[in-house]
């Protein structure tokens, strides 16, 4: 029996305007109705969950960044991570050396930075839902630790992001989480961050087991919720590694939430 439905945003619940579509809207009311949890993970910031959410009277889980910040339905934090201030300021440094890529600082209490606003930086805080802020010394308060960094993003170029990622991963080793979570994006948050890892510790708190969860995703941040619940789903358009790695392939939320609703409740 599924108690708890866990979607990602981008790719998946989200259209191309950022909203949620009337069927996937009815889906999800349809599982609230029947007592099924709904929990969103996504790599943006909590209060961009809930803003999207906030049309549901039952709320859901927010689960932010990757699994650096949840939140319960009540918007109470159940548990934040942050990197150590020193690697947090090496990973931007890394970062810095190629030019083309834009990066974006996140904390915990959910705020967004960038160095300096641009044309390049426009272009990709349309896309964000809270806007981000420009601070000058954006650098030095990361390493003094002024800002609790819990996530480090990087937009540009595929080709440039995956040289980063393998020259990030060979400085930092065993100290941060490095995955590509779009087409043009690369985050780094702190060790022990995933979607996958947020996911066991809601599922602890309501004494589920995996069977009892199912999740959907797109990109490669969330394979890692795959290997922990019983009832993974993969969007259709997905590379052909996630869908293989997926119990279902959909096209969409509504169709996952059907499938649970009609097969897996008792």
């Amino acid at each position: 029996m599924i108690k708890l439905f866990v979607s990602d945003l981008d790719g998946t619940l989200l259209n191309r305007q950022l909203q949620i579509d009337e069927m996937n809207k009815k889906a999800i009311l349809q599982a609230m109705e029947q007592n099924v949890h709904i929990a969103i993970a996504s790599g943006r910031m909590s209060a961009e969950i809930r803003g999207l959410m906030s049309q549901y009277p039952a709320g859901s889980y927010a689960i932010g960044q990757n699994g650096a910040t949840i939140y319960s339905r009540e918007h109470h934090l159940l548990q934040a991570q942050q990197h150590i201030p020193q690697i947090a300021y090496d990973i931007i440094q890394q970062g810095k050396q190629y030019e083309e890529l834009v990066i974006f600082v996140h904390t915990i209490y959910d705020e967004a930075y960038i160095h300096e606003r641009n044309a390049r930086t426009i272009q990709y805080e349309h896309r964000m839902i809270t806007a981000a802020k420009s601070v000058a010394d954006l650098d030095r308060q990361v390493q003094q630790g002024s800002l609790a960094c819990s996530k480090v993003t990087f937009l540009g170029d595929i080709r440039l992001l995956e040289r980063l990622k393998e020259q990030l991963a060979s400085r930092l080793g065993n100290e941060a989480e490095i995955v590509v979570s779009d087409v043009d994006c690369m985050d780094v948050t702190p060790v022990g961050v995933s979607k996958g890892n947020a996911i066991q510790l809601l599922m602890e708190k309501l004494a589920l087991v995996p069977d009892e969860v199912a999740c959907i995703g797109d990109s490669y941040n969330d394979l890692s919720m795959f290997k922990v619940v019983g009832h993974s789903f993969a969007m259709r358009h997905s590379d052909d590694q996630i869908k293989s790695e997926a119990k279902y392939v959909v096209d969409n939320v509504a169709e996952a939430i059907q499938f649970c609703l009609k097969n897996l409740i008792d």
